[in-house]
């Protein structure tokens, strides 16, 4: 995608220029953002999901834990 940028630069303005943006930079900085931010929140996201596994793991362990040491005890 970014060759053609590079090589087709004015074909590319137009269509930029249709959409409201008056420079390609414009409109190539404010992609890389909209991209940059769903990554993150992507991320954010997935590291939700994998604490909560986590979470629900230990807490499990937890319990069987002390299950074990109350019979244990008996």
């Amino acid at each position: 995608g970014g060759m053609i940028v590079s090589i087709f630069p004015k074909t590319l303005s137009l269509y930029t220029q249709n959409i409201g943006f008056s420079r390609l930079m414009d409109f190539i900085m404010t992609l890389g953002f909209i991209i940059l931010f769903g990554l993150l929140l992507h991320n954010y996201l997935v590291i939700h999901r994998l604490e909560k596994r986590l979470e629900n793991v230990v807490r499990k362990k937890a319990l069987r834990k002390i299950k074990e040491y109350k019979d244990k005890k008996n």
